[in-house]
């Protein structure tokens, strides 16, 4: 990359710190269970408040809530009709979709989601609507990465009620990198002969410091990929279309940072026999491709007055996917 494309866009991306990339977004629809249970379907995640009102009720809840790492995908955009395939999470007037633009220009045309750090205050009932408000607060310099070279921009979302009730917050760190030409770029995995089965839930473990927790092994299927992709409301064609995935840097369609989050708090979850999710804060270290697998591990790092911390890490078979630090309720 040229050190005058580098310096220009470096200059833009601190000129935005502080700007929103997304207007003020309202839900288009309220909380519902039938979302709920799609995006529980996606992640392998069985547990009864989410799904079954009566256990729901017995918790002390009024109806199911919706597991906290679904904070994300109320106010995602979708599929709109008018919005562009390649919009990303970005609807019309969005700074995000000028910012996004103006690096492809400069030769930035990659994205990954590289970091998520989540925060769940309360819980999400059935019927709510949620707002978020964002901004961006950092960006870094230049940084040569296995993908090619390119910035960490990162922005920071409130998300409330309407009524004003404040349910959580993400601050999400995306990777703008060069891509490298699709003929240098590895070739995607073969198809196993067989589909592999859907994966076992975890068994429970002791939370004492220093407790193993796994291995868990979670196949990366196209249809893993898809389906978290859809329950997720994220469309950017990187999770589906290999053929935009690698024109964009990657080696094949990838599994979105939504659905690695869901499925390692469904893991925590169950290992620690269904505590509630505090805090979850993942780095995303290379991508999940079609084909590959994660083998997921945890060790209780700290114990604390009601609370437990986890230290996980999400292996694929040549490397590292995430690693993630998650805090639950005692």
């Amino acid at each position: 990359m040229a050190a005058v494309s580098a310096s220009t866009a470096r200059d833009y991306l601190e000129s935005i710190v502080g700007r929103p990339p997304h207007q003020r977004a309202v839900a288009r629809d309220a909380v519902t269970a039938s979302a709920i249970r799609t995006w529980c379907d996606a992640m392998g995640e069985r547990n009864p408040v989410y799904l079954d009102p009566a256990a729901a009720r017995a918790a002390g809840h009024g109806d199911v809530i919706a597991p906290p790492a679904m904070l994300h995908v109320w106010t995602m955009p979708g599929l709109e009709p008018d919005r562009p395939f390649t919009a990303g999470p970005a609807r019309d007037g969005d700074l995000d979709e000028v910012v996004r633009a103006k690096l492809a220009e400069l030769g930035y045309a990659g994205t990954l989601a590289a970091a998520i750090d989540q925060e769940f205050l309360a819980p999400l009932p059935v019927g709510e609507r949620l707002v978020a408000e964002d901004e961006y607060v950092t960006v870094s310099a230049e940084k040569q990465t296995h993908l090619g070279p390119g910035f960490f921009l990162t922005s920071r979302t409130t998300y409330t009620t309407t009524e004003g009730t404040t349910i959580g917050t993400l601050a999400t760190t995306v990777f703008h990198f060069a891509p490298r030409p699709a003929g240098a770029l590895e070739p995607p995995f073969a198809a196993p002969a067989q589909l592999p089965d859907r994966p076992l839930p975890a068994a429970a473990t002791s939370l004492a410091a220093g407790e193993q927790c796994g291995p868990v092994v979670v196949p990366v299927t196209p249809t893993q990929i898809v389906a978290g992709a859809l329950a997720t409301r994220d469309f950017y064609p990187v999770h589906h279309d290999r053929d935009f995935a690698r024109a964009h840097g990657n080696a094949d369609f990838l599994m979105n940072s939504l659905t690695t989050n869901g499925i390692l708090a469904r893991i925590v979850a169950e290992w620690t026999d269904q505590a509630l999710l505090l805090h979850l804060n993942t780095s995303i270290v290379a991508p999940a491709y079609a084909h590959d697998e994660l083998t997921v591990t945890g060790t209780v790092t700290d114990v604390g007055d009601g609370w437990t911390e986890i230290g996980l890490r999400a292996a694929l078979r040549t490397g590292v996917h995430a690693e993630a630090l998650a805090r639950v309720a005692r």
